[in-house]
């Protein structure tokens, strides 16, 4: 459909699938792209079969190149994941099934297909690519990435005067274009009132944060953004991480970090997710701020929720000077313990006097079994010997209140834990 769109055939120009919640998907995991393996490039058939209004007409390469450039606006500003077609930021002329003689059949589309470097010296192709480059180096800013991930979307993809709205508290981002042929007058909503900057070309639009009738020419579009970001770069703070790790024990999630040479740096914040992509705080370490030398930092997860999990646990860094900027570490992962995915507990939760544990080891161990209370408190420790015609080793909670325990069995091959319920 975006093809469609760059064509300026706008029955079939619905983009609106390439946006994960149009799809009811929670997470943005949806990778997009304008030009598929198996599927013709987008300047080929803007200048072979474009559309075309008097004096406008989409063959020419110019316009072509210009309205791949709206097109790919809508395209990167989009949350999720993308894939980029070979010199698609250039402007691609050659069909797919182009041949090495530079006949076209169908037998030829894996043949290998020119490298077009000297694309760099056409001004209209370069152009192109500077509009793929400050995009995705507006996606690449550390503190504009919840706008990329969680940030709300909002959109009407399904005319010629498209827009497009992303926002979260770090950004947001109005993307509005003509896919047309003629002139058209739409109306758009900014999210807010104020003064929003044009991202691309410069200036700036006073926005009333209610309906605005625009006026866009056939291939005329904007990316407005409410952060004058127009010399935007990665935020470097000032100081060098020169270590950030993590290690599990059986009693808690130790991060350790360290920086050299800090010099206004306000505070870490602790995020940690369960996914990979959805990251909450959970704790703030003051910076010491030391402008010499190097300075270990820690901070110990006890939270029994994220130690009983028999999945991966992820850890980063929010690093923010004395003026508000920040930017993130690398992301960590804990691995949980080998075998905890092999470790049963069951019922769970409990209503009588015995629970069952069943660990998939060769049996004839011994077992250190404890039961603890989510503070730590110790309840019962004993040795139990498991028996190789019976790994199902029941474990007596009758003197347990109604709560939430964990259970810790350590073996001479692992380390195991599990949370259950106890309910009388």
């Amino acid at each position: 459909n975006y093809n469609e769109a760059t064509m300026g055939y706008v029955g079939n120009s619905n983009v609106q699938y390439g946006i994960y919640t149009n799809r009811s998907w929670s997470k943005p995991h949806l990778v997009t792209y304008q030009e598929s393996h198996d599927e013709e490039r987008l300047m080929y058939k803007n200048v072979n079969f474009g559309n075309s209004s008097g004096s406008y007409n989409v063959k020419d390469t110019s316009t072509a190149l210009a309205r791949n450039g709206m097109a790919t606006a809508f395209w990167a500003m989009t949350p999720a994941p993308k894939m980029l077609w070979q010199f698609g930021e250039l402007g691609y002329s050659y069909s797919i099934n182009t041949c090495e003689n530079g006949s076209i059949s169908n037998d030829c589309r894996l043949s290998p297909k020119p490298a077009r470097w000297d694309y760099l010296n056409n001004p209209n192709r370069v152009a192109l690519f500077n509009v793929y480059s400050k995009l995705f180096k507006l996606r690449n800013v550390p503190k504009y990435l919840p706008t990329f991930t969680t940030g709300t979307v909002e959109y009407d993809l399904g005319g010629a005067f498209k827009w497009l709205k992303v926002s979260s508290d770090s950004l947001k981002i109005l993307v509005v274009g003509n896919f047309d042929v003629i002139a058209l007058t739409g109306a758009v909503t900014f999210q807010n009132a104020g003064v929003w900057y044009n991202y691309l070309t410069g200036g700036t639009r006073t926005a009333t944060g209610s309906a605005e009738s625009m006026t866009l020419q056939p291939g005329e579009y904007y990316v407005f953004v409410n952060q004058n970001v127009d010399s935007v770069q990665q935020v470097l703070l000032p100081l060098k991480l020169i270590g950030f790790d993590g290690k599990r024990t059986i009693e808690n999630i130790s991060i350790t970090w360290s920086s050299l040479n800090e010099v206004d740096v306000e505070k870490f914040v602790i995020e940690r997710s369960l996914n990979g992509s959805d990251f909450t705080v959970v704790s703030t370490v003051t910076a010491a701020d030391r402008s010499t030398g190097q300075t270990d930092y820690y901070y110990t997860d006890k939270d029994p929720d994220v130690l009983t999990r028999p999945e991966k646990i992820y850890y980063r860094l929010k690093m923010y000077d004395k003026d508000g900027e920040f930017t993130y570490s690398k992301i960590i992962t804990i691995s949980p313990f080998a075998g905890n995915s092999q470790f049963k507990v069951y019922p769970n939760p409990v209503h009588g006097s015995i629970i069952y544990l069943q660990i998939n080891e060769i049996f004839g161990l011994k077992m250190e079994i404890k039961i603890e209370d989510i503070s730590g408190r110790l309840h019962n420790k004993y040795m139990v010997t498991g028996n190789n015609s019976n790994r199902n080793v029941p474990v007596d909670v009758s003197r347990l209140s109604s709560g939430v325990y964990r259970l810790k069995v350590k073996t001479s091959n692992s380390t195991y834990v599990r949370q259950f319920i106890v309910q009388h």
